[in-house]
C-alpha cells in the first residue's frame, strides 16, 4: 500500500471529517485564473504532485498516507480516509469533481471551498441570515473577539458579524469565515483583508495541523463511514426462508 510507482502520476487527496460528521475532501491545487464576474473568485485545478516529496511532507507532519494505484486500494482508502497519493487515471475518474477546474471561495483557516453556481446558496450571499448571525454571536460568547467588550457591559457598542476572508475578494458566508466584532473594531477591518484574524478563532491558524488533530479528523471520518455502513446493513433485506 505504501509503494510509489515512479512510472505513475499521482494527485494528493485527503479524506477527513469534522466532529459533527461532515466529510471534508481536499486535494493539492494550483491557481489558473479568476472568475470574470463579481465578487471575483479564484479558479484552481488539481495538481499532479511529486509523489516522493509529498510523502516526505506527510511523514514530517506526523501524518500517515496510502498509495492508491488500483481499485482495491481505492476501496481501502475510501473506507479508512486520511491522506493518499491517488494514481492520475483513478483520481480523474472517481474524484473528477475534486481535481477538475473549480471556482473556490475563502472558507476559513483550512483553505478554500469549491463553489457551485448552479444553484444560489446562503454561502454565496453577502449577508448572513438572522439565524446564522445569532449562531456566530452565540458561538463567540456575545462579545467582540478583538477587544472583548460586550453590549451588556458597554452600552455604546453593537455587535457585527464580519467576513475574515473578505466577501468582495471571494470569501464565503460560512461559519468558519465569520467572526463577531464590535462596530468600533469593525471599522478598522472593513478596508483590509486581515487573514491573521483567523487566529482569534483558531490559535493554530498559520502553524499547520498537528498529528493529533489529523488523527482526530481521520477518526471522525471512520466513525462516519461505519455509521453509513451500519445504516446500509440495516436496510439490506434478508433472504426469505422457504418452508419445507
Amino acid at each position: 500500500m505504501s509503494t510509489i510507482n515512479p512510472d505513475l502520476e499521482y494527485y494528493a487527496i485527503t479524506l477527513t471529517a469534522e466532529a459533527e460528521g461532515r466529510v471534508t475532501r481536499s486535494v493539492q491545487t494550483h491557481f489558473v485564473g479568476f472568475t470574470k464576474d463579481r465578487p471575483r473568485r479564484e479558479l484552481r485545478i488539481g495538481s499532479l504532485v511529486i509523489a516522493d516529496n509529498m510523502a516526505h511532507i506527510w511523514k514530517a507532519l506526523g501524518q500517515g498516507y496510502l498509495v492508491v494505484s488500483n481499485l482495491t486500494q481505492l476501496a481501502i482508502f475510501i473506507r479508512l480516509g486520511g491522506n493518499a497519493l491517488v494514481e492520475r487515471r483513478i483520481a480523474e475518474e472517481f474524484f473528477r469533481d475534486l481535481v477538475r477546474e473549480n471556482e473556490v471561495g475563502g472558507a476559513g483557516p483550512l483553505g478554500s471551498q469549491i463553489v457551485s453556481r448552479d444553484l444560489p446558496t446562503p454561502e454565496l450571499n453577502r449577508a448572513p441570515s438572522r439565524t446564522q448571525r445569532m449562531r456566530i454571536i452565540r458561538r463567540d460568547g456575545y462579545r467582540c473577539r478583538i477587544c472583548g467588550r460586550r453590549p451588556t457591559e458597554n452600552v455604546d457598542i453593537q455587535l457585527d458579524v464580519h467576513h475574515i476572508a473578505a466577501w468582495g475578494r471571494g470569501g464565503l458566508t460560512v461559519d468558519s469565515n465569520l467572526i463577531t466584532v464590535c462596530d468600533t473594531c469593525h471599522d478598522g477591518l472593513d478596508d483590509f483583508h486581515r487573514l491573521e484574524v483567523f487566529s482569534l478563532l483558531d490559535p493554530t491558524w498559520g502553524l499547520g495541523r498537528g498529528p493529533a488533530d489529523f488523527k482526530r479528523r481521520v477518526t471522525n471520518y471512520r466513525q462516519k463511514i461505519r455509521a453509513i455502513e451500519s445504516k446500509l446493513e440495516g436496510q439490506t433485506p434478508r433472504p426469505s426462508r422457504r418452508r419445507k
